[in-house]
């Protein structure tokens, strides 16, 4: 059963959108990938002596936002990198269309 409070919500909602065509409402998310992640569980064979090695961690942070419109389009990603200065070949071989970016907090 829905709240009437939650059904309130909605019908509000269906009369503020209901004139703005579908390829106008947006949802997007943010994710992060990181190349040192802290804690890491490893699978291998028991007895094994070098089981996990980490090799040139920089702990660097890149983010990014991808988003559909409610007529199903799916909007080119936007990149940020964690940088101080961003550079051209970063952006090379990537999705055309993609905004690229860089903040110090990635």
């Amino acid at each position: 059963m829905v709240s009437s409070g939650y059904q309130e919500y909605l019908e509000n909602l269906g009369q503020t959108i209901k004139d703005i065509p579908s390829s106008h409402i947006v949802n997007y998310d943010e994710t992060n990938f990181v190349d040192d992640s802290g804690s890491v569980k490893v699978v291998t064979k028991r007895g094994g002596k070098y089981t996990h090695r980490t090799i040139g961690s920089s702990k660097s942070i890149t983010t990014a936002q991808f988003a559909i419109a409610a007529d199903g389009t799916l909007l080119p990603p936007y990149i940020a990198y964690k940088a101080k200065h961003s550079y051209e070949d970063w952006t090379e071989g990537g999705i055309e269309g993609a905004g690229y970016n860089r903040s110090m907090s990635g």
